[in-house]
C-alpha cells in the first residue's frame, strides 16, 4: 500500500484518498445516478461523496479524515477548472495527412 510521511507521525495512506478524488470526478460527471452506500443507504450520486466524508470523520475521526476531505476538495477544483477552460479547436488535418488522403482518394 503507498504511504507517505505525515510530520513524523504514523504514515499517510494515499490509497483512500485517491478513492475519494476519483469518486468524487464521478459523482460530478453522473449527478442524477442513484448509489447504495453499504447496501442500506441508495443516495444521488451528488451526494455520495459527501456521505463518505460524513461515515469516514464519523468512524476515523476528523484528523484522519482530512486527507479524504483535501481530496474531495482537489476533485471539485479540477472539475471547475476543466469546465472554466474553452473547448479545444477542431482538430486540424496536417499538410501530410491531407496528401496521403488526396493520394488515396486519386486526386
Amino acid at each position: 500500500c503507498a504511504a507517505l510521511p505525515w510530520r513524523g507521525e504514523q504514515p499517510l495512506l494515499v490509497a483512500q484518498p485517491l478513492a475519494f478524488f476519483v469518486v468524487s470526478l464521478w459523482a460530478r460527471a453522473e449527478p442524477k445516478r442513484r448509489v447504495q452506500l453499504g447496501g442500506a443507504v441508495s443516495v444521488g450520486a451528488a451526494a455520495a461523496p459527501w456521505c463518505l466524508l460524513a461515515l469516514s470523520v464519523a468512524v476515523a475521526g476528523s484528523r484522519a479524515s482530512l486527507p479524504n476531505l483535501i481530496a474531495l476538495g482537489a476533485a471539485l477544483a479540477l472539475d471547475a477548472a476543466l469546465a472554466a477552460c474553452p473547448p479545444p479547436p477542431p482538430a486540424v488535418r496536417s499538410s501530410a495527412s491531407a496528401l496521403a488522403a488526396a493520394a488515396a482518394a486519386g486526386g
